[in-house]
């Protein structure tokens, strides 16, 4: 499902293995480093197939909208940091973006883990930007240049809890043709943009369902941007292949 979030802390840092999953197009606020450790891994930045061999990684920028395909034939490790961690490098590639995100990574000598100290946090950390800054070209991207996908992203993120945001709206906002958002978004993303937006608010209800955060299934629904019951009910199901009654049941009673 998708996310956009902020770091969860200062000096964020985390690792997890990467390789039986599947995300779809999505984008946050800090880095993440996607290592191949052996037989092949795949990644979409933009618009961008790559796939990963052993000893290759990509190094995306905050803002780059991204996913991973299903049946991943390998094993590696994705690695999110917030800026924090890499200030010098965050600082001096701020209007600059990869022209392609993928290079040579090793990690001889490098260990961290996600409870290892500040300081080898950064030493790992701009060991990544080392080999990346040495290898990838960059080009300058001004915030008035970001890319259509990028701002559909960030006005979503922004308006997706009210009720009254469609794609309509969203085109006004942008100031761009109906017709020609839709294809656009469609084109880059391979999923319709109402598709989208119900899955961006059913993932904030499972959270929500999750977290407790609400006493009952309607209460989630309207702070999820729905203006009635039934169609929460019916776009959860579409999404989550449960009703929300069995969502809660398999995800939060059993807690």
């Amino acid at each position: 499902m998708f996310y956009q979030q902020q770091p969860y802390r200062d000096n964020y840092l985390r690792i997890q293995e990467a390789g039986d999953w599947s995300i779809q197009t999505h984008m946050h606020t800090f880095y993440e480093l996607l290592w191949c450790e052996y037989g092949q891994l795949q990644i979409v930045i933009a618009d961008e197939h790559h796939v990963l061999h052993p000893g290759e990684a990509v190094l995306l920028f905050p803002y780059q909208p991204h996913s991973y395909p299903t049946e991943q034939k390998g094993q590696g490790w994705c690695c999110t940091f917030g800026t924090e961690l890499i200030g010098s490098f965050a600082s001096q590639y701020a209007n600059y973006m990869p022209k392609s995100n993928k290079f040579r990574f090793s990690t001889r000598g490098l260990r961290v883990v996600n409870d290892s100290d500040i300081f080898a946090k950064k030493a790992f950390l701009y060991n990544v930007c080392s080999q990346a800054a040495t290898q990838l070209e960059f080009e300058y991207a001004s915030a008035e240049g970001r890319l259509l996908l990028e701002k559909i992203f960030l006005l979503t993120e922004a308006h997706y809890r009210e009720s009254e945001f469609t794609l309509q709206a969203l085109a006004e906002l942008l100031k761009y043709d109906y017709g020609y958002i839709s294809k656009y978004f469609l084109q880059k993303t391979g999923m319709k943009y109402n598709y989208y937006l119900n899955l961006r608010r059913i993932t904030q209800a499972g959270r929500m369902f999750r977290d407790r955060q609400a006493e009952s299934i309607a209460e989630v629904a309207y702070a999820c941007g729905y203006s009635s019951v039934r169609s929460f009910n019916r776009n959860f199901k579409i999404i989550c292949d449960k009703t929300p009654q069995e969502y809660i049941r398999d995800h939060v009673q059993n807690k």
